[in-house]
């Protein structure tokens, strides 16, 4: 049974917490209170003296919760307002470092593109020097052959005169 109870208040603290207004006002009040707290916690007289005097010199009534309840409604309301303002804000670097990358890379594929167009050239030049080279070598050949057929036809048609 006390496991069964301990869960219990377990799970209602944790669901109350959760709630954003119960949470920002603990803090509100934690934050504005603080001096109560600190008497209570670090004062080296007796809890029973540390109490009156917290209470004495830090506790008026509205001052305890109805301030830290303003500023957690403030708080509450002002902040998504910041949130989105915040937001505007941040997206500007974000969308213009976007840009750059995309200017960059489109000036990278644009390299790469012209360097991809000048390796077919080059490659074209080189296949084109081999053509050359062969059809060089095809004309040596048939000049050899033409000063052969030549030697060949003057040699039938011209006997030797001596």
């Amino acid at each position: 049974m006390p496991k069964e109870a301990l869960k219990n208040v377990v799970e209602a603290v944790t669901a109350r917490i959760g709630n954003p207004l119960v949470t920002t006002y603990l803090f509100a009040f934690i934050g504005y209170n603080w001096k109560f707290f600190g008497v209570l916690i670090w004062s080296k007289f007796p809890i029973e003296q540390r109490i009156l005097g917290a209470e004495f010199n830090y506790i008026t009534t509205p001052n305890t919760w109805l301030y830290p309840l303003f500023y957690a409604g403030l708080y509450l309301v002002v902040m998504p307002w910041l949130l989105v303002a915040y937001e505007k804000y941040a997206e500007r670097p974000i969308r213009t470092r976007k840009e750059e990358k995309a200017k960059s890379e489109t000036m990278l594929f644009l390299a790469l593109k012209e360097r991809s167009r000048a390796v077919r050239e080059l490659q074209l030049i080189e296949s084109g020097a081999a053509d050359i080279q062969e059809l060089s070598n095809e004309r040596d050949e048939l000049k050899k052959e033409i000063a052969e057929l030549n030697i060949k036809k003057h040699n039938t048609c011209c006997p030797n005169k001596f």
